[in-house]
C-alpha cells in the first residue's frame, strides 16, 4: 500500500497545535492557495511607470544612441556649426549634412579620451600611424575634435589643454603675437606612408608640404590652461588628394608663440600625432571653360582658363598666359563665385603657383563655409565675365 511521508508522523501528535481542516499548512489549505496564485500570476495586470523607471529608461536609450549612431547625432556638421556660425553667421541644414558627409567626428563634442597615450612606434605598415582621440605628451593633452576635407583642403578642429598652472589666454596679435603649431626648426608635414605616392621617375613623396593657417577661436575663460584652434591645411602638391583613400597623419611638435618681430617661443613641449585621413567619393565637378580668356592689364597679357575643378571646399583653376615683361606684374585674374539664389560665396586665395617656363598658373581658391558644387550658379571673372556651371 502506497503511503506518504506525513503519514508516518500521524502517531506523533502535540495537543497544543489546532489541526482542524482551517490549518495554514494543511494539504487543503496549501492547494488552495496554491491554484489562487495561479490565477492570480495569469491574471491580467494594470502597470504603474513610475518616474524613477521612465527616468532609467530615458537613460539607458541615451546611452545606447551615443554607443551605437554618435555618427547620426554628432556629425562633424553638428559638431563645427557653432565654429562656423560664429565666423560667417547662419549655417544651413544641407551645409551640416554635407560636412557629414565630408568629414569625421574623433570624440564628440567637448569629450576627451578617458586614457589618452603617447603616441607609439608604429612598425606593421597596416596600423594607423595617428591617434583617434586624445594624446597627452609632457603633461599636454592635444585633443582632436572634428575633421573635414576635400580635395585641395582639410579643416582640423583641435583643443590644446596645457600642464595644471600654465594659462592659455588669447593674445592681441599687434602686442603679443599670436600662437604656432609649428617653428622654423620644428615644421611639421602632413605624411603618409613610404611609396603611397609616385612623383616621377622612381622619386616618392611621403611628406607633404601644406599651406598652413590657425584660427585660435574666442576663449571664454581667459585664466583657464584650454585653446582651441581651427587648423586649416592647404596642399601645395597636385600630386595627392587629402579625400583619397591613402592613409595620412599629422605630427605636432609642441606650441610657440610668433612674436610681432618673428621672434619663436616654445612654451608648450610634447609629441602629438593625429590621424587625418578622410576617405570618401568626390563630389566635385570639372567646368566647362573653353576659349574662356580674360586680360590682364597690370601684366598686359592674356590669360586663358584651361581647366575649373570646384569641389566641397575649394576650387582649383589651371590657366596658361602669353609672354609678359616680368619687370611689369605677375599676371593673374579676380574671381567671384555666386551661387543659385544670387549670394556670393566668400573666398579666399589659397595658393597660387606659378610656373614661370611654361606660362602657366594653378590658382587655388578655399570656402569658408561648405557648398555643394550643385548649388553654384557661375563665376564672376575680372568684374565683367561670367562662366556658367555646366559640367564638362
Amino acid at each position: 500500500m502506497k503511503k506518504n511521508i506525513s503519514d508516518l508522523l500521524d502517531a506523533y501528535g502535540d495537543p497544543n497545535i489546532n489541526l482542524d481542516n482551517n490549518m495554514p499548512l494543511s494539504s487543503e489549505r496549501i492547494k488552495e492557495l496554491t491554484m489562487s496564485r495561479i490565477k492570480e500570476d495569469t491574471a491580467p495586470k494594470k502597470q504603474r511607470v513610475t518616474f524613477r523607471v521612465m527616468m532609467a529608461a530615458a537613460i539607458i536609450v541615451a546611452l545606447a544612441v551615443s554607443a551605437f549612431a554618435s555618427d547620426v547625432l554628432w556629425g562633424a556638421g553638428y559638431v563645427l556649426k557653432d565654429v562656423l556660425q560664429d565666423k560667417n553667421g547662419t549655417v544651413q541644414e544641407d551645409q551640416i549634412e554635407l560636412m557629414n558627409e565630408i568629414g569625421k567626428v574623433y570624440t564628440g563634442p567637448g569629450v576627451q579620451a578617458e586614457e589618452p597615450t603617447e603616441p607609439e612606434e608604429i612598425t606593421e605598415p597596416d596600423q594607423p600611424h595617428g591617434a583617434l582621440g586624445a594624446v597627452t605628451s609632457n603633461g599636454t593633452t592635444m585633443t582632436p575634435i572634428a575633421a573635414i576635407a576635400d580635395e585641395e583642403v582639410l579643416y582640423l578642429y583641435l583643443r590644446i589643454e596645457a600642464p595644471v598652472g600654465t594659462i592659455l589666454r588669447e593674445l592681441d596679435k599687434d602686442a603679443d603675437g599670436c600662437y604656432q603649431l609649428f617653428a622654423p626648426d620644428h615644421y611639421t608635414y602632413v605624411e603618409a606612408p613610404e611609396h603611397a605616392y609616385d612623383v616621377s621617375k622612381g622619386s616618392y613623396l611621403d611628406k607633404i608640404g601644406v599651406y598652413w593657417t590657425f584660427e585660435w577661436l574666442p576663449d571664454d575663460d581667459v585664466t583657464d590652461n584650454k585653446i582651441e584652434v581651427i587648423v586649416k591645411m592647404v596642399k601645395t602638391n597636385g600630386v595627392f588628394e587629402f579625400n583619397d583613400d591613402v592613409e595620412k597623419w599629422v605630427t605636432f611638435h609642441g606650441l610657440w608663440v610668433q612674436s610681432p618681430n618673428n621672434e619663436y617661443t616654445q612654451i608648450l613641449d610634447g609629441t602629438f600625432s593625429f590621424d587625418v585621413s578622410i576617405p570618401y567619393e568626390s563630389n566635385a565637378i570639372t567646368v566647362l571653360c573653353d576659349n574662356v580668356s580674360v586680360y590682364d592689364p597690370e601684366a598686359d597679357c592674356i590669360v586663358t582658363f584651361d581647366s575649373i575643378r570646384i569641389s566641397s571646399l575649394s576650387m582649383r583653376i589651371i590657366s596658361h598666359y602669353t609672354e609678359v615683361d616680368r619687370t611689369k606684374w605677375a599676371p593673374g585674374f579676380d574671381v567671384q563665385v555666386y551661387l543659385k539664389d544670387g549670394t556670393m560665396l566668400p573666398i579666399a586665395l589659397g595658393n597660387s603657383s606659378d610656373y614661370l617656363s611654361e606660362c602657366r598658373l594653378e590658382s587655388q581658391y578655399t570656402f569658408d563655409c561648405p557648398v555643394s558644387p550643385a548649388q553654384i550658379d557661375y563665376l564672376l571673372v575680372n568684374g565683367d565675365q561670367k562662366i556658367f556651371i555646366t559640367e564638362s
